[in-house]
């Protein structure tokens, strides 16, 4: 089999480079010029020192790791078949629930950069970390033990706030669709990156201050959505770059998040195509307060209102969540004098909106649950403010034990637990089950181990098609069932000790 049959364009460039850094100190500079004339492609990204030995280093600890966890799997397979009972020994297949115990790796930024978020490929073993210093770095999980980047990326001048992973590949150019992440930072841009090479593909400017975070729509592949210390939403067209302006926030808005009852190939029990609503965004702000959007219509439907210190974060719950919310809000309906039963088992909000819980999490140290009321729908199909509890969410639950700011929240793919990063410098796991069992949602695990600030947690996503799954049985079961299949056990986090960790 030929070179070419083999290697990627990018895997060719880098053995080229490789090579040609390896043998430069043997050779004259006119036979360095002649072979370097006939190694293509090149081009002019810096390559690592003694980037091929390291790269020789990672095939041979991979090897040797295989073959002791070969020697282990055959250990395990004798001590199995050696048990008389299977109750003699205990193995969990339970893999749907699987939390991160220990820190299982440790990723040093290049300069002791802080970093401020920290994302996980789609669907590939890597790692990205925007840092205050408008630096990108890529890791690959499989690399060898010293953590050398796959790439450094100068991508900003000041601090990138947030990253985001597109949902869908998309196309540039009309060049092949690809996956792309967006980086958003304090210079006041947007940039949008290729997902295999982290070539920069667009600039986006608009922004009037510190672009806070940025989160890519449900419906619309192509649609990104940002918040800015500016006070405004962005709704943007990455392809062509134009957008639009959404208000409604005092003060800097810090977070956003994006659901849709459209969003079939990522969330599990999703609609069906073609929701006529799209997408509604949720945000949270300094002015203390949580707002639903409709995006399309810019209708604000309602707020959460109850923090009293800024808002730093907040998610939708997806619809795995409900029935752990929804059974305890018809256990304890007492406690919810304003909260007519029949909203409780609405189908509106999975069938036509995408939405009905959300967690938030801000510097009064708390992490709060709310039921978010639903738009007035009138006839002719378009949105109003909510017309119930006076536009309000309703507080579901309040956790407080976190000892300083919460900063960041991630969502479990099973929808039963989520996770909360702090300036306490823990990270906390928390399953909602506990409010069919205990009637709290309860701290399951606290992980330790960053020696200052967290500011970003992530849980590598699953994408679940619908199609995927046998259309005349979509039961919740089923779908629980096809996320454990394709569930990859991978938390990270990221903080103000320049670390990143990866958690198992």
């Amino acid at each position: 089999m030929s070179r070419a049959a083999i290697l990627s364009d990018r895997q060719k460039t880098e053995l080229n480079k490789a090579v040609l850094q390896y043998i430069e100190p043997f050779i004259t500079a006119s036979q360095f010029e002649q072979i370097r004339s006939a190694l293509t492609p090149l081009n002019d990204d810096p390559i690592i020192q003694n980037f091929l030995e390291k790269k020789w280093g990672t095939v041979g600890r991979l090897q040797h790791e295989n073959l002791k966890l070969r020697t282990e799997n055959e250990q395990l397979r004798k001590v199995v078949l050696s048990q008389t009972s299977p109750d003699q020994l205990e193995m969990s297949k339970d893999k749907i629930n699987w939390l991160p115990q220990i820190r299982s790796k440790k990723f040093d930024t290049v300069n002791a950069q802080v970093v401020n978020s920290v994302v996980i490929h789609p669907y590939r073993a890597q790692i990205s970390a925007g840092c205050a210093d408008g630096t990108l770095i890529v890791w690959n999980l499989v690399d060898d033990e010293s953590n050398v980047p796959h790439k450094i990326i100068k991508a900003h001048t000041t601090a990138i706030n947030c990253l985001m992973w597109s949902r869908t590949p998309i196309q540039f150019f009309k060049k092949p669709k690809t996956s792309v992440i967006a980086s958003c930072s304090s210079d006041l841009l947007i940039k949008i990156w290729d997902g295999d090479t982290f070539t920069e593909l667009r600039s986006l400017e608009g922004h009037k201050h510190i672009v806070s975070s940025v989160a890519w729509s449900k419906s619309r592949p192509e649609t990104l959505y940002s918040v800015s210390k500016d006070n405004t939403i962005r709704i943007w067209d990455v392809v062509n770059g134009t957008h639009r302006e959404i208000t409604g926030h005092s003060d800097w808005v810090r977070a956003i998040d994006v659901a849709s009852a459209d969003e079939n190939w990522q969330s599990p029990l999703g609609s069906g195509p073609s929701s006529k609503f799209g997408d509604f965004i949720l945000t949270s702000s300094n002015d203390g307060s949580v707002r639903l959007t409709h995006a399309k219509s810019a209708t604000a439907v309602a707020q959460a209102l109850g923090h009293n210190h800024v808002v730093e974060t907040v998610k939708f719950l997806p619809k795995l969540s409900n029935s752990y919310i929804d059974k305890f809000l018809e256990d304890n309906i007492n406690l919810f004098p304003d909260l007519p039963t029949e909203l409780i088992s609405s189908a509106v909000f999975c069938e036509e909106l995408g939405y009905k819980y959300c967690i938030s999490g801000g510097r009064d140290n708390s992490i709060k649950l709310w039921l978010l009321p639903p738009p007035e729908i009138v006839p002719d199909g378009s949105l109003k403010k909510s017309r119930m509890n006076n536009s309000r969410a309703w507080l579901i639950a309040e956790l407080n034990e976190h000892s300083s700011w919460v900063k960041c929240l991630s969502i479990h793919p099973s929808g039963r637990f989520f996770f909360s990063g702090s300036d306490d410098k823990s990270i906390k796991i928390w399953d909602l089950a506990g409010l069919k069992s205990d009637g709290k949602i309860n701290c399951v695990r606290t992980l330790i181990g960053h020696e200052n600030f967290v500011n970003s947690v992530d849980f590598a996503r699953v994408d679940v098609e619908l199609e995927q799954v046998e259309a005349e049985n979509i039961t919740e079961a089923n779908i629980l069932s096809h996320i454990e299949e394709k569930l990859r056990k991978l938390l990270v986090s990221a903080g103000s000790d320049n670390l990143v960790y990866l958690w198992k």
